[in-house]
């Protein structure tokens, strides 16, 4: 966009979430690798590594409720300045930035880029451990997204709940077999709402859980909280909810194999504005009396009768 830089970046197991905040060569060091900036010298063109420390920083509350860091790095051999908008996340960092003319950042960009920030729209994932870090963070550091503040997140193999704003979950962690924190995978999907203050806000509609991937023990749990879609909407996905809230098709709650795994969909809490949707995954095809003792356990332990 108009010469602007969008990265979304994974953190290395080598830095820490706090380090990642805090140092912002961590992430700005990558967007050099991926898109070099030259400097002559004498009749050779030679690649900068590093912009090193920068000369102003801030940050920046999005509609949204989310606290960007706000960087800027004064080129000393050129009129020139980079700006950088960057938004921490579980898994690693998405950046916006910007080279350009300093008249054009301090006149044009620096108005431009806290207007994108309402409009993006990232993806919330990443390990147990990684979610861990991010939801531990002092607030004094990194204060929570909006839509995390008020969540409850455990996971280990004592203890296995999420509470994130529309779904809350308690569970045996042996049901899901939540045992491995650095390499099982968590995500959140959210919607978007209006509210009086700022127009839009963020709610977390879902979560997932996969765990003890590539494995013949692999598991896969996620619950979602559905709304009735509006009359006004596309016919296709009105027709998707209906065939969900009259449990037809897959949504009948009964096992089924797809590939070289096995499902199961269940439709639950249904009223007459929403209704709550679980999906689980095993690996391996047809391993449907394994599904359904896996699929009894969690509805017993979520409390819905079938």
């Amino acid at each position: 966009y108009l010469g602007m830089q969008m990265a979304y970046i994974r953190r290395p197991d080598s830095i820490s979430e706090y380090d990642l905040i805090t140092n912002p060569t961590s992430y700005m060091d990558y967007m050099l690798e991926a898109s070099p900036m030259r400097r002559a010298v004498g009749t050779e063109a030679v690649n900068i590594i590093s912009y090193g420390e920068p000369t102003y920083q801030s940050t920046h509350m999005d509609n949204l409720g989310r606290q960007w860091l706000v960087l800027q790095w004064d080129v000393p051999w050129a009129d020139v300045s980079v700006l950088a908008y960057a938004l921490p996340l579980p898994e690693g960092i998405f950046v916006m930035s910007v080279y350009d003319e300093v008249k054009d950042i301090e006149n044009g960009w620096n108005t431009d880029m806290p207007y994108l920030t309402d409009f993006c729209i990232p993806p919330y994932f990443g390990t147990v451990r990684q979610w861990n870090e991010y939801l531990s963070l002092p607030e004094d550091i990194y204060p929570r997204h909006q839509l995390l503040a008020d969540v409850d997140f455990a996971y280990s193999p004592e203890d296995f709940l999420m509470h994130f704003g529309k779904v809350n979950v308690e569970l045996d962690p042996e049901i899901v077999k939540a045992d491995n924190t650095e390499e099982d995978e968590f995500c959140i999907a959210y919607i978007y709402e209006r509210d009086r203050k700022a127009g839009l806000k963020q709610t977390v509609n879902a979560v997932a859980i996969a765990t003890n991937e590539n494995t013949n023990d692999y598991h896969y749990f996620q619950v979602m909280h559905v709304k009735q879609p509006a009359s006004s909407a596309a016919r296709q996905t009105r027709d998707h909810y209906r065939q969900m809230e009259t449990q037809s098709s897959y949504y009948n709650g009964e096992p089924f194999a797809d590939g070289q795994n096995t499902y199961c969909y269940v439709i639950y809490n249904i009223t007459d504005t929403s209704l709550d949707f679980l999906s689980l995954e095993l690996q391996g095809p047809n391993r449907i009396e394994d599904m359904e003792k896996y699929r009894d356990s969690v509805l017993d332990a979520l409390g819905v009768n079938r």
